[in-house]
């Protein structure tokens, strides 16, 4: 019997040294799926291949998850470190407390997935003083709350340790929102940026503007706006959980508006011309003038207008009355009054009676006919001035039936436009004279 006995003893022995370290560590290549230990597991590494008992354990899980807990959807990495003699391996699982997969796991170096993407193990055993792996975790939807990683750890065959972790979601920061114009105040036609700016909330986010007065609405983050009036625009914003709202005023300012004044048609005898400017929503006025005439106070809307040489020889002039808006109007506005001047060449008279006279040639060099008709018992007056009312010549002619003819003599004036004025008794006709 003793023969018989050693030799089988031998061969069972030279089989298990020949089988080498996977003999004894049965899942080198990895650990079957439900072993972390889990409430939802309840296995671990010692119901598959090890044996003993699994004691509980720290620090052999590690996240970079902060402290203020994971956000929804962003990936983590989960590391798994522990040492000791002997071939080791892991699994680990994110779950709840009834077993259910929380988040996505995915595989890194030296790791792989079991049971679809709820756990993690080595891919093969490690048999150096320290075993480390690292692989991901995609956090799971927003709301799902605490999180709990179930883990097992094989040291030797004989010794398994298990651990669990809480990590907790972020539940950041509420969702608020700032709503902003740029700019605040605009001129009537202007156009404003409007911004809705959110914090918080789950980071997706839906906006709707709508306006009082009523008539503006955007779905657009940063519409823009063209109010018509003072308007205040209001921003509803959603995160898809929660709504918050804020609202931001936007002051319009009228544009200004100026009227110089209807055209008009002067004598050319006048020296003063009143004027009756209109203006609104306006700074400051100036009046300005395209000839050589000057203002009483060009900075009022209702001056007085000297007309100048240049303007009468011209026969007419452009005035012009600019007014400044208030802010942010800064774009001035014009208005412009055309004024013309013409001889006037009968001024009725008091009774009722006209005087009649022609005057020829005209122009002439100097030397011309005057012609006057009409019954008075006054003299006739015969005045001629320049353009600016200064008379250049005047005579008086003691004639009673006023049926005369008499030469006038005006070599001696320069060469211009003249107005020719004959009175007599209340009686009065002007005309326009020209010296070559």
């Amino acid at each position: 019997m003793k023969r018989i006995f050693y030799p089988v003893i031998l061969i069972f022995l030279m089989m298990f040294w020949m089988a080498g370290p996977s003999a004894v560590f049965g899942h080198s290549s990895g650990s079957p799926s439900g072993r972390t230990g889990s409430p939802g597991d309840v296995l671990t590494c010692t119901n598959s291949c090890h044996g003993g008992t699994a004691s509980t354990v720290t620090g052999f899980i590690t996240t970079n998850i902060p402290g203020s807990g994971y956000v929804a959807g962003n990936t983590y990495n989960i590391t798994v470190s522990f040492t000791g003699s002997g071939g080791k391996g892991f699994e680990v699982s994110p779950q709840n407390v009834a077993g259910a997969q929380l988040g996505t796991l995915v595989a890194g170096s030296g790791s792989k997935l079991v049971g679809g993407t709820k756990y993690c193990t080595h891919s093969s055993k490690i048999n150096g003083s320290t075993a480390t792996w690292t692989f991901s975790w995609i956090a799971p939807a927003a709301g799902t709350g605490s999180v709990n990683f179930y883990g097992a750890f094989a040291i030797t065959e004989s010794t398994t340790k298990k651990e669990f972790i809480t990590v907790t979601e972020d539940a950041g920061q509420p969702l608020g929102v700032a709503v902003t114009a740029t700019p605040s105040s605009v001129c009537s036609g202007s156009s404003t940026l409007l911004n809705a700016i959110p914090v918080g909330g789950t980071g997706t986010y839906t906006f709707a503007w709508t306006s009082d007065p009523p008539g503006f609405n955007s779905s657009q983050q940063s519409p823009t706006a063209t109010p018509a009036v003072t308007t205040r625009y209001f921003a509803d914003v959603s995160d898809g959980v929660n709504s918050v709202n804020d609202s931001v005023l936007v002051t319009v300012q009228a544009a200004p508006s100026v009227f110089a004044g209807n055209d008009t048609t002067v004598c050319l005898q006048d020296t003063q011309i009143p004027l009756n400017g209109t203006t609104s929503n306006s700074s400051s006025i100036l009046w300005s003038t395209s000839g050589d005439g000057t203002f009483s106070n060009p900075s009022t809307a209702q001056p007085i207008y000297y007309p100048g040489t240049a303007d009468k020889a011209a026969l007419s002039v452009n005035l012009t009355l600019t007014a400044n808006g208030m802010g942010p109007c800064t774009i001035p506005v014009n208005s412009i009054k055309h004024i013309s001047f013409m001889i006037c060449d009968r001024v009725p008279s008091i009774d009722g009676k006209d005087l009649s006279f022609s005057v020829w040639p005209n122009p002439s060099a100097g030397r011309l006919t005057l012609s006057v008709k009409g019954t008075s018992l006054s003299p006739v007056s015969v005045q001629i001035s320049d353009l600016t009312g200064n008379s250049r010549f005047h005579e008086l002619l003691d004639y009673r039936d006023l049926s005369i003819s008499h030469t006038l003599n005006l070599e001696n004036l320069p060469s211009g436009i003249y107005v020719l004025k004959i009175e007599c008794g209340t009686s009065a006709r002007v005309q326009k004279l020209v010296i070559l």
